[in-house]
């Protein structure tokens, strides 16, 4: 019996089918009880928002109508869409594999139209976290200087450290987004040296 490795009613699907070929009787049907969490979530949600709005609705417009929260909202919904979840929802693709060695496997080696889903997740932890490396670099250092030390004399060398940082990070995050890359495709030609290499 050819039967996927996927869990759940799916794989239980597969099975009454096959047994259903196999004995000729087709008196197997699968009966699952009602899920009441989506609906138990949706009506809690709902009830929630409805009561904010009518206590709080001038707090709930400004929220509303926040640049900031759309923007960040904005760029998660196209980090998580360029990071294939879309893909695992569609292919219900497993979280990870497992390799000869019994190895956890994260990326599949040279393979640019298959994935795992855990590779969503990383690869949003990854494009989240240089997206917000680069906002802290060009807005937030100017944001701390003048809240938290608009009269310091050293101000410049603080922005200077802070900067540094920052760089320093993106630069760690980048190399890890190209060793995907390089993991996926072996003939990616722009590599960045990981911090860790003269160390292995």
């Amino acid at each position: 019996i050819s039967i996927s490795t996927d869990t759940g009613s799916e794989r239980m699907k597969q099975i009454i089918q096959a047994i259903k070929q196999f004995s000729q009787v087709n008196d197997f049907s699968l009966h699952l009880p009602m899920d009441w969490t989506p609906i138990i979530t949706s009506t809690i949600i709902t009830f929630i928002t409805v009561l904010l709005f009518k206590k709080q609705s001038k707090l709930m417009f400004s929220i509303i109508s926040s640049r900031i929260i759309w923007a960040t909202l904005s760029t998660f919904f196209i980090i998580c869409m360029i990071s294939a979840y879309m893909f695992n929802q569609i292919r219900n693709t497993q979280l990870a594999g497992v390799g000869p060695k019994g190895e956890v496997m994260y990326f599949l080696p040279n393979e640019f139209q298959h994935q795992f889903a855990i590779e969503t997740q990383v690869m949003v932890l990854i494009y989240g976290t240089l997206a917000a490396l680069v906002v802290v670099l060009v807005k937030g250092i100017q944001f701390l200087r003048s809240h938290l030390y608009p009269e310091t004399k050293k101000a410049y060398f603080i922005d200077a450290i802070l900067a540094s940082f920052c760089a320093l990070f993106i630069y760690v995050f980048f190399a890890a987004l190209t060793t995907v890359f390089t993991i996926k495709s072996p003939a990616y030609p722009f590599p960045l040296l990981r911090l860790s290499a003269p160390f292995k």
